[in-house]
């Protein structure tokens, strides 16, 4: 489902006071800022401001690194099942609000446009962050692929770099982001392949995603329709010689 405004601003709104409660050491504090700056950039993302959003999350980015980096806390185990893991949902989609067509108007293709909101994990002993930092690198790619679209600008290789590494990081591991991760990855991936006439590569992905939504997922209608819809897109036929 969609997230309302309301429920996108209060979910950053909680998650901005937990930089700052709660948090002993610089290693937890560091990790809860990573996360306050990303769920800055999907609010900037979700009201089109996608400059200001690619910027947050590139601070999220740099900030997540450095937690990893950071000795865990010491102190008296505690059973893992005791700890809450990080959870994410979508933001709101910025394309009602800018009033856009859902479809790309430069080649009728789909783009899901909703960012990753992010709940911390309390578990202040583990410094991996794998989901996070996936989710933060898709919410990064995501930002300069609609800036790049609007813009018609150089920022689309950006997009597509950000997506192979969140799509990289993500399968490395055990990440547990989303149902629609996997499908967001693969549809902005082969779109962008798609807008930038590599036509192999868009369509391998667009396969790839055909095969997810054989799967038992529950999607809002308009996401289905334009995964959907890009999994049957073809190459262009070749020009006739003159």
């Amino acid at each position: 489902k969609h997230l309302h405004k309301t429920t996108t601003t209060l979910q950053h709104n909680t998650i901005q006071k937990k930089t700052t409660m709660d948090h002993s050491t610089t290693s937890s504090s560091t990790y809860a800022n990573a996360i306050a700056f990303n769920n800055q950039g999907a609010l900037h993302l979700s009201h089109g401001r996608f400059l200001n959003a690619a910027k947050s999350f590139h601070s999220a980015l740099d900030t997540i690194k450095a937690s990893m980096d950071e000795p865990c806390k010491q102190e008296e185990e505690e059973p893992l099942q005791n700890y809450k893991k990080a959870s994410f949902e979508w933001s709101e989609d910025p394309t009602p609000r800018l009033k856009l067509d859902v479809m790309d108007e430069q080649d009728d293709t789909f783009v899901f446009r909703r960012a990753l909101v992010i709940t911390p994990s309390d578990n202040v002993h583990d410094n991996e962050h794998v989901s996070e930092s996936a989710a933060i690198l898709y919410n990064l790619a995501l930002a300069y692929h609609l800036y790049g679209m609007e813009s018609k600008s150089r920022f689309l290789p950006t997009a597509l770099r950000f997506y192979e590494l969140a799509f990289g990081l993500y399968h490395s591991g055990e990440g547990d982001i989303h149902d629609l991760f996997d499908l967001a990855l693969l549809n902005n991936l082969g779109q962008i392949h798609h807008l930038v006439l590599d036509f192999t590569k868009s369509e391998q992905c667009f396969i790839h995603l055909n095969q997810e939504l054989q799967q038992s997922i529950v999607m809002d209608k308009r996401d289905y329709m334009g995964f959907l819809l890009n999994t049957t897109l073809q190459a262009p036929s070749a020009a006739p010689c003159a």
